[in-house]
């Protein structure tokens, strides 16, 4: 562990030469690349914890932030930084999420006790850090590596991957997952917008070997990609219709995989 505050709300792990993985507390995965020049920080979890200081001690490069899309498990630890790159079609939903009741049920899901010196009272009240605009299909060059991003819309409007071409890696966010991606939550778009990403996003197959997600074990099978792609073809041509199903963030049809699966609304298909 790299700090005090590493067993309890951070789990860090160099995944490989010059990648790490740090899990916050269990719930979101967060990556750090590091290249000769620069450094790339993908989400910043829930914010709760010194995350900032986690990264510091992995490395002294000039860091760049970015995140795979607007939702607040991935964009709450953005206020320790500067700012931070975010699709602009995930701005307005990221800037507006920063609110008491967002962070207060924040609070609810991960539980005390809370890292030495957190107060929960000046956290719920942090205001929405800056958010500049990634451009499409932009390349980080960190030096000796290249990170591109990949626009796939569909668990939210300006959700992307990010491609590393040193370890043949996609960080996918929330966009290619063990399971479930959701679908079905307020503000996805269509199935057939999420089906023409993986489309777009299987172009890239020949270029990475696994998938690093926002949630769950890592690493896992691009083959996951290629999974997604034709279960949700099935669905869309009246092949599969999932279960319906009932969860806390709404209520969605289950539609299972050989190795993912989805959360749906039959009513937005197209």
């Amino acid at each position: 562990m790299t700090t005090a505050e590493a067993p309890a709300w951070f789990n860090v792990i160099e995944v490989s030469s010059g990648v790490w993985r740090i899990n916050n507390r269990g719930h979101v995965n967060i990556y750090l690349i590091a290249g000769t020049d620069r450094a790339l920080l993908i989400d910043t979890g829930w914010g709760i914890g010194d995350l900032r200081g986690v990264v510091e001690t992995l490395t002294a490069l000039p860091l760049t932030v970015v995140n795979t899309h607007g939702h607040v498990d991935h964009v709450f630890g953005n206020w320790q930084f500067p700012d931070a790159l975010l699709d602009p079609a995930d701005i307005p939903m990221a800037q507006e999420n920063y609110t008491v009741e967002r962070h207060r049920m924040a609070l609810q899901r991960l539980g005390s006790p809370y890292p030495r010196g957190f107060s929960p009272d000046d956290w719920v009240a942090t205001l929405a850090p800056p958010f500049q605009p990634l451009p499409t299909d932009y390349a980080f060059a960190l030096g000796g590596r290249t990170v591109r991003s990949i626009p796939v819309p569909g668990h939210t409007p300006g959700a992307v991957c990010l491609l590393d071409d040193v370890s043949r890696t996609l960080f996918a966010g929330d966009s290619v997952l063990q399971g479930p991606v959701l679908l079905h939550l307020p503000g996805a778009l269509p199935l057939a917008d999420y089906a023409a990403s993986l489309d777009r996003l299987s172009a890239f197959l020949p270029h990475f070997d696994t998938v690093y997600p926002g949630h769950g074990p890592v690493p896992q099978p691009a083959s996951r990609v290629n999974d997604l792609r034709q279960g949700v073809r099935a669905i869309l041509n009246g092949e599969v219709v999932g279960d319906s199903t009932q969860t806390p963030l709404g209520d969605g049809y289950l539609a299972t995989f050989p190795s993912t699966s989805i959360l749906y609304r039959p009513d937005h298909l197209r």
